[in-house]
């Protein structure tokens, strides 16, 4: 039963925060692997007794606008099979803060219409705790697990991870121990505590990554211990993030050995307003700078325009989501990504702008057209 309220809880989440306007980046993403403030419906209490009994049941469930197959033929992709798994990221179901309980059924029924896997990102503290939330797609869902265990940007000071590091290393180490884990991040977008914050508490950072690391690999050697960077901050190519960055390739140095994989979000608006204007050598880097394979934790576009720093505004469309995917997997072509992650599923209410709208589907649930796009490159062999 603890489980199956986890599920409702850390779906109905409502995230905190009212960005509005021009805001930096950092703004943006408040909350995002935050704690949470919890708005269930009085039809959750329904909802633990039937999630229970569902996982048998669950392609059955689906109704609304979850089709389990399209009212008409895929769209052409410009590839033919793909070298990586995909999936989504993060839990957020129809009708997000408050889905109902056919909502988040019909969402676990459709996560392997999208892919192979689910990204769970959590912070170490968060109300509803990351192996509650592992254990309900492991159960509920036939897909695997991208997990992440990470902190809250915005209570990054300088002596953060020197007060919480072992807190967030125990939580780390329980959630290896508990599961087998095929890949397990520690922290995410990590190169923005330097950058948003102080070299004194990235400095606490690398190290309590390494002994979380060790610690880690001794109780499940065979899981992928890694961490997240931003990429578009590694590239000093975020100006629209509102800050003034140098390519900072050279952090990956710090992380030497500890590094099975390497992960990376990917936001290319943060310097580019339209897909038109990423440079098609945008991946590039990438291969010239890291060795391990990739996994791309976060991605995606805007369906809509949204004024970024300086008064820019990003060109936003359901076109322009359509070519950003198309722009992605042929650039991609060439590396040695392992996982791709589109980032959401179903939009979240209007609290934060930025993945108000970027999400395959609306909130309500109709889908957007990227969402047909990524259906398809699911439906590509692997090779």
């Amino acid at each position: 039963m603890k489980m199956a309220e986890a599920l409702i809880r850390s779906v109905s989440a409502a995230v905190d925060g009212t960005a509005r306007g021009p805001l930096c980046y950092a703004e943006l993403r408040r909350g995002r692997l935050g704690k949470t403030t919890s708005r269930p419906s009085a039809s959750f209490k329904y909802l633990l007794a039937l999630a229970v009994l569902a996982s048998a049941l669950l392609p059955s469930c689906t109704t609304g606008d979850s089709p389990t197959d399209p009212d008409e033929d895929l769209p052409t992709l410009p590839i033919a099979s793909r070298a990586y798994e995909l999936g989504i990221a993060g839990l957020v179901a129809r009708n997000s803060p408050d889905p109902s309980e056919q909502d988040f059924l019909d969402f676990l029924a459709e996560l392997p219409l999208m892919g192979e896997r689910s990204g769970v990102y959590v912070a170490w503290d968060a109300d509803y705790p990351v192996d509650e939330q592992v254990e309900v797609i492991l159960t509920y869902s036939s897909v695997g697990v991208l997990a992440g265990v990470g902190f809250n940007h915005e209570n990054v000071t300088a002596d953060y991870f020197d007060v919480y590091g072992d807190s967030l290393k125990s939580v780390a180490v329980a959630l290896a121990t508990e599961f087998d884990l095929d890949y397990l991040a520690i922290g995410a977008e990590v190169n923005r505590v330097r950058d948003e914050c102080c070299q004194e508490a990235w400095d606490e950072f690398v190290a309590v990554y390494a002994e979380t690391y060790d610690a880690v690999k001794a109780v499940s050697p065979s899981t992928k211990v890694f961490t997240i960077f931003q990429l578009d901050y590694m590239k000093g190519a975020a100006r629209l993030s509102g800050l003034d960055l140098q390519p900072s390739w050279h952090m990956l140095d710090l992380f030497e050995g500890r590094l099975d994989v390497v992960g990376l979000t990917v936001y290319p608006f943060l310097e580019h307003p339209t897909v038109a204007e990423v440079p098609t050598d945008y991946f590039d880097e990438i291969a010239q700078h890291i060795d391990e394979p990739i996994v791309i934790t976060e991605s995606g576009w805007l369906s809509e325009p949204l004024e970024l720093w300086g008064n820019v505004e990003v060109e936003g469309s359901e076109q322009e989501q359509v070519d950003f995917v198309l722009m992605m997997i042929e650039q991609i072509e060439q590396l040695d990504v392992e996982i791709l992650m589109y980032s959401f599923l179903y939009e979240y209410d209007e609290s934060i702008d930025m993945f108000h709208h970027i999400a395959l589907r609306e909130n309500a649930g109709p889908a957007k057209e990227v969402y047909w796009y990524w259906r398809a490159l699911a439906e590509l062999p692997l090779r």
